[in-house]
């Protein structure tokens, strides 16, 4: 095995090297400081390729390809707590690409290949996280699952009891494992449409539509047929004018609004309403100052069948005619009948 114990950067120059070791715990490059990978291809038969043994390393694999191993490509062990592994435009491949442990590790993978190939007979991953506090990001690239055993190997597992540990990976990054994708069920996005994943452990592939089905009403949106969420917009009220006896009515629903305008009337002595001629029964005329019209609403009035236009009009002819017997003659004739 090779062993790094110096901070440096190996340019390959597009060379490979090829470590001839095997054999349990075995390792192509066993890596105690910070260093950069560029330009290579490591091939190695032993249990892992790299093997991060610092803790709070900072290790760079930078268009290189590692291959060959029987366990596990890149390796972070509990003596590599802490450590910072970078990875770009490389091709990594492995019964676990990635296996880590310790605490703390992260890695950022950035364009790459990770490959897992599951020869055994035991559960594994592409990506292995073993302890707590592990932190890892792939963005674009490819992470492949395959098995040619009988043990099953996922794009991702991580080690039960773990905690505060972070898997995420960009929908640029494609994913590959095997079988059929197992899609959960259908949830809302909050934006008219709804999702749903793979449960493959890793697994980034989702796929979306819009949300269909229901029926909004005035107050209520539509609830989705497949995700059973609301979506769109309430309809909204469609008020009529509120009338002498009933508030804004919602002419698609009926939901009543404030209170009825209520009748309007000129006076007491009105008999219809001026809004929607509705009729009463009227307050009788009122007269206390004696001029023959309505104290409230100033109608004319008729004393014994005459109007008070009437009655003038006969007084202004007694005079004319009769001179002071017309005028004797209106007041023990006319003025008595006005006052029995």
């Amino acid at each position: 095995a090779l062993s790094i114990d110096k901070g440096i950067t190996l340019d390959g120059d597009g060379r490979t090297i090829s470590v001839a070791v095997s054999g349990s715990g075995t390792r192509g490059i066993n890596v105690n400081a910070d260093v950069t990978l560029y330009n290579l291809t490591l091939y190695t038969g032993g249990e892992r390729g790299i093997n991060v043994a610092k803790a709070g390393a900072s290790v760079t694999v930078d268009s290189c390809k590692i291959y060959g191993v029987s366990h596990y490509a890149i390796n972070v062990p509990n003596a590599g707590a802490g450590s910072t592994i970078t990875v770009r435009d490389s091709e990594i491949i492995g019964w676990a690409a990635l296996n880590l442990w310790g605490e703390g590790p992260s890695a950022i993978v950035v364009d790459s290949d990770l490959k897992g190939i599951n020869r055994y007979t035991d559960r594994f991953g592409v990506v292995v996280i073993n302890s707590s506090n592990i932190q890892v990001s792939v963005t674009g690239g490819s992470i492949t699952a395959e098995s040619e055993g009988t043990g099953t190997q996922s794009l991702l597992q991580v080690a039960s009891g773990t905690e505060n540990t972070a898997f995420v990976a960009s929908p640029a990054t494609n994913m590959s494992h095997e079988g059929e994708h197992t899609l959960g069920d259908w949830a809302s996005t909050g934006s008219d449409t709804h999702e749903r994943g793979c449960a493959h452990p890793g697994c980034n592939y989702t796929e979306s539509d819009n949300c269909e089905g229901g029926s909004a009403d005035c107050e209520n949106a539509a609830v989705c047929t497949v995700c059973n969420e609301s979506y769109g917009d309430a309809l909204g009220h469609d008020y009529e004018h509120a009338t002498c006896t009933a508030p804004e009515t919602c002419k698609t629903c009926g939901a009543a609004r404030g209170v009825a305008l209520g009748h309007s009337y000129e006076s007491d002595c009105d008999g219809a309403c001026n809004v929607c001629d509705a009729a009463r029964t009227p307050a009788e005329h009122v007269d206390e100052n004696d001029d023959a019209h309505c104290d409230e609403c100033g109608a004319e009035l008729l004393r014994d069948g005459l109007s008070g236009g009437a009655i003038a009009a006969i007084v202004i002819a007694i005079v004319v005619i009769g001179g002071g017997g017309g005028f004797a003659l209106y007041w023990f004739v006319i003025r008595k009948r006005i006052g029995a």
